[in-house]
């Protein structure tokens, strides 16, 4: 949090005085990006068995850095992390109660949000994987992978979808720092083509006016099956008990001893609401970003054709 200066020649609305708000610390307004970058690592180790089966495992690894993301550049200061004044009472520990307003505890006083498009974003992604593949033989093929994955950073990006426009803390980025929007821990992919057995010299040999019937035919079918996609809890329809200028992005706190998964989730009430409060007045949420995973995927696409 930036470091506050009372000047007490001014009072503040409410009693007390006005904080001298100077420029958030490590947050610098630019005129020019640096280029994005990602590093990547990878390791495959293929073993062919017998003359169709092909097996595979392998690791991936990339850090990527300077990655884009807004910021807002005048973050206005929850008043709880500001300390009282040297003439407060006994007792008073924050400036809470001396009646700051946003723009006396921004740290430019005569604007609103000023959006940054910032370029200090990381990101860490590592995967384990492994592949089965069975080249098309006797009217049978498969190709299947499994991935088990995480990918982690501050910032996925400019207008994800799941994350919100700022961080919670644009003072502190990384504090930010969790599951990507696009996380997804375990997938599954298989694809089969079938030639069904039916036709001349096959397993039900059939020549002639049958042939044309039930001869020729191929199943086709594609499976993924994956687990789901991280989400922050936040306070978007609650009171914005932070006082920042980020009316819409406080997380709540999360309660020691609750787990935010049910036993027995349904489609109107997935994730256990009694697993977060909301915030003190004046602070930031202590629920981490994306902090919590949604439901999974099975999709199953299956054709027949002749």
């Amino acid at each position: 949090v930036p470091t506050i200066f009372w000047n007490n020649a001014v009072p503040a609305t409410g009693g007390g005085v006005i904080a001298n708000v100077g420029p958030p610390y490590g947050l610098a307004m630019k005129m020019s990006h640096r280029t994005p970058y990602t590093l990547e690592y990878q390791l495959d180790i293929q073993k062919q068995v017998g003359t169709n089966w092909m097996f595979e495992v392998g690791y991936l690894g990339n850090k990527s850095g300077h990655l884009y993301g807004f910021l807002n550049a005048n973050q206005t200061i929850p008043c709880g992390y500001i300390p009282a004044p040297p003439n407060a009472p006994v007792g008073v520990t924050d400036a809470c109660s001396y009646g700051l307003t946003s723009s006396q505890r921004s740290p430019f006083a005569n604007y609103g949000v000023i959006q940054d498009v910032s370029d200090t974003g990381i990101a860490w992604y590592n995967a384990f994987s492994l592949k089965v593949n069975r080249r098309f033989s006797k009217g049978f093929s498969v190709i299947s992978t499994y991935t088990f994955s995480k990918s982690t950073d501050d910032t996925s990006g400019v207008r994800t979808q799941q994350s919100p426009l700022f961080p919670q803390n644009s003072n502190c980025q990384l504090c930010d720092y969790g599951l990507s929007d696009f996380d997804v821990r375990h997938r599954f992919t298989a694809g089969i083509i079938y030639d069904l057995p039916a036709g001349p010299g096959k397993l039900v040999d059939v020549s002639g006016a049958l042939n044309q019937i039930i001869g020729g035919w191929q199943a086709n079918g594609v499976m993924t099956i994956q687990g789901g996609f991280p989400g922050s809890p936040n306070e978007l329809y609650r009171a914005n008990n932070s006082g920042s200028n980020n009316c819409c992005y406080d997380r709540p706190d999360a309660v020691a001893g609750q787990s935010p998964y049910l036993s027995n989730p349904t489609p109107n009430q997935w994730f256990n609401p009694n697993a977060y409060t909301v915030t003190r007045q004046g602070y930031y949420g202590n629920a981490g970003r994306n902090s919590i995973i949604g439901p999974g995927l099975v999709a199953i696409d299956a054709a027949i054709h002749k």
